[in-house]
């Protein structure tokens, strides 16, 4: 029996190409050291190249002799998929890096858009806009036709423009732009008239509702923007609190309604709740998470074993979320039941496959690869 592990791309990323057509080279994760010979007669009908759909053999006609895949959008929306090419040799098949194809997108009308809006002096407003894209298109906004000059009241969080202390100069008409370039589409959205009476008016306190991920995973030196406004006159006093992981939690300097993490290290790490002083019930958290890349710590090697015997291939990784690990045999999803089972060295150090009482069905090329 002889095992391989290939040294393919361990993240399938997502791959957006044009609305319409694309081409996928074949890209082996591991080659034959020297020219495979000839394939024999038996075999010899066979095309050397082929490729799978998520698991499912495609149609061969759309292969190249050089192995390119010619991948059409389906009219019903359908083409989206895990793509993985394999190469036929002598010894058996070479399986090529997976790709996870997306076609692009983007809808003809936009489900939020800016509205008429008044609002006094001195208060936060946030205007939406948002439409459905793959991937998600970028966002830029205009004041009076022209494109948004940006200062340091305004903030642009993914789909809604937050204006805090609202000032007469911000009076206008917002519109947006949402451009997604592998679709090759740019949509302007219906405008709205934002006007800022210049008085104030009594207003109980509240958090103004604005998009936020309560749930943030981002790699250490992000940038992390974290929006707590507060609506209400006499302008009411934010509170920050700090509870790093396994420790107690402390109140910040800051007051800040926008609260910036700049160059994100460890000791920023944590949950982060801001309420409005004594209205404990107003408050918004934030889990803020720092991620680490996978690391494979102990890889898989080839092994020949005796029929019979009990074959163990070592994967063991470390990350931050820690990853999720699929095994392949030979570019199909592997089944643990019965006696192909993951099991932790004795050690506790590592995370083997292991094969008893192993078989003839049992050879083949096997491998692993951390979903995204």
């Amino acid at each position: 029996m002889t095992g391989i592990f290939l040294p393919f791309d361990l993240h399938v990323a997502i791959r957006w190409v044009g609305p319409a057509r694309s081409w996928l080279p074949c890209s082996a994760g591991a080659e034959p050291r020297r020219p495979p010979p000839p394939l024999d007669d038996a075999r010899a009908r066979l095309k050397p190249y082929f490729w799978r759909l998520d698991g499912e053999e495609v149609n061969p006609k759309r292969v190249s002799l050089n192995g390119t895949l010619e991948v059409s959008r389906k009219r019903d929306g359908g083409g989206d998929g895990v793509y993985q090419c394999a190469v036929r040799h002598h010894a058996g098949v070479v399986l090529g890096n997976p790709v996870h194809l997306k076609f692009a997108y983007m809808d003809k009308q936009f489900s939020k858009h800016p509205e008429n809006t008044t609002i006094h002096r001195g208060q936060p407003v946030a205007l939406s806009c948002n439409i459905s894209s793959g991937p998600p298109a970028s966002i830029t906004w205009l004041k009076n036709g022209e494109e948004l000059l940006r200062n340091s009241r305004y903030h642009i969080l993914d789909t809604q423009l937050l204006i805090m202390d609202a000032r007469s100069e911000d009076s206008g008409t917002y519109s947006c732009i949402a451009t997604n370039q592998p679709a090759n589409r740019s949509r302007v959205s219906p405008s709205g008239r934002l006007n800022v009476l210049d008085t104030v008016e009594d207003r109980p306190a509240g958090l103004l509702e604005v998009y936020h991920e309560s749930q943030i995973l981002t790699p250490r030196g992000s940038l992390v923007v974290l929006p707590c406004p507060v609506v209400g006159w006499p302008r009411p006093k934010l509170i920050w609190h700090l509870t790093p992981p396994g420790e107690r939690s402390s109140e910040l300097e800051t007051t800040d309604e926008i609260l910036i993490l700049r160059n994100l290290e460890l000791d920023q790490e944590g949950l982060y709740t801001c309420a409005v002083e004594d209205q404990r019930d107003l408050m918004k958290t934030f889990n803020v998470t720092l991620t680490t890349p996978v690391n494979i710590t102990h890889p898989p090697t080839s092994k020949e074993v005796q029929r019979a015997s009990t074959v163990r291939f070592n994967c063991t990784a470390t990350g931050k979320p820690e990853p999720v690990i699929t095994w392949y045999k030979d570019g199909q999803p592997l089944v643990l039941a019965g006696r192909i089972n993951l099991r932790t060295s004795a050690d506790g150090s590592q995370i083997q496959l292991v094969i008893s009482g192993v078989t003839s069905d049992d050879a083949g090329k096997y491998h692993f690869f951390f979903p995204l």
